[in-house]
């Protein structure tokens, strides 16, 4: 009998060390779940209220029922899920302007797992800003008065090789290629064919091209998120704001008048917009012509289906010009912000 008592004394010992194996397995693996819980409260916290770190420090954890920072030691930085199985907190170990880093802790019974994580803060666009393109490239950016309200515009013209979804404009696989002869007649060109030149004055875009396909006033084609290719009426108020006070500049012009506003938008001129003569491609998809005198923008208002609304600086007699121009040209683009 005793032996056989202890044979059963034996098993049941090894049968509850399974258990408690088993349990601690568990538990290890819970408290690791909670920990990042924790991060990814912390996370959709930040996401619903970009301006909650403005009132924490080092040290501090996370109050979440409370959304403030408060001491670690307080009970109000640890959270326990309606089922009571674990419970986490949340530290900040850094934070500066850039971010800020998390440790978060998760309990389980015996065990504890910590995880770390991090956040990116994002300052809100101010124009005067750059912006970036899909490509990284940067371009400076330009507040501008215009009657009662304020127009934000690129400070240089438009030079990427992609649209907003990563595909290039002239249709060849990624990487986008260079400017070369190849490309004639295609979306997008550099002046002579030379990339260089893109990275001067910026690329020259077919209107469709720009547009990314789309039609109707200010939609985005080929700009950054948040920007879009000018309206007629947007070209006009940045005119309006710039002419002289006696000048004559009609809405509904085809001819050269806004003198004053085309030598403020140039090089050098008041607007910090710097427009240089760049010239454009013709419509025979080849040829690049009077890059030394003139320079012509793209609009997103259509005259009708083969043409559209265009603004050209002549350098010569400073007039800014609102013309029909053939959607099958080549020319600069300026995005302007939403």
């Amino acid at each position: 009998i005793v032996v056989v008592l202890t044979t059963i004394s034996i098993g049941v010992t090894l049968y509850l060390n399974n258990i408690d194996a088993n349990r601690g397995k568990d538990d290890s693996n819970q408290s690791l779940q909670a920990a990042q819980a924790g991060i990814e409260k912390a996370r959709a916290l930040f996401k619903g209220n970009d301006e909650f770190f403005l009132g924490c420090q080092v040290n501090d954890c996370i109050n979440f029922s409370g959304s403030t920072c408060v001491d670690c030691s307080n009970s109000a930085a640890t959270v326990t899920d309606s089922q009571q199985r674990y419970r986490y907190k949340v530290k900040i170990t850094t934070l500066n302007p850039d971010g800020a880093t998390l440790q978060s802790t998760g309990y389980k019974g015996l065990y504890n797992r910590v995880i770390n994580g991090g956040l990116s803060f994002y300052k809100p666009f101010s124009c005067g800003d750059e912006v970036k393109d899909g490509e990284n490239n940067s371009y400076p950016t330009i507040s501008i008065e215009v009657g009662g309200d304020t127009q934000c515009w690129m400070g240089s013209n438009l030079k990427t090789k992609e649209n907003p979804d990563g595909t290039c404009i002239n249709g060849e696989a990624t990487p986008c290629a260079d400017a070369n002869g190849s490309e004639d007649g295609k979306g997008r060109s550099c002046r002579d064919n030379d990339e260089s030149s893109c990275y001067d004055v910026g690329a020259f875009y077919t209107w469709n091209a720009a547009m990314n396909g789309s039609e109707g006033e200010g939609v985005r084609g080929i700009c950054p998120a948040d920007w879009h290719i000018p309206t007629d009426d947007e070209w006009f108020a940045l005119e309006s704001s710039l002419k002289e006070e006696k000048e004559h500049c009609d809405a509904s012009r085809y001819s050269g008048e806004c003198k004053n506003a085309s030598l403020e938008i140039q090089e050098g001129g008041s607007s910090g917009l710097e427009v240089r003569m760049s010239g454009y491609r013709e419509t025979d998809g080849s040829s690049f012509v009077n890059s030394k005198f003139e320079t012509v923008f793209w609009s997103s208002s259509e005259q009708s289906k083969t043409h559209t609304n265009a603004r050209r600086l002549l350098k010569d007699d400073g007039d800014m010009y609102r013309e029909h121009f053939d959607k099958t040209y080549a020319v600069s683009v300026r995005c302007i912000k939403d």
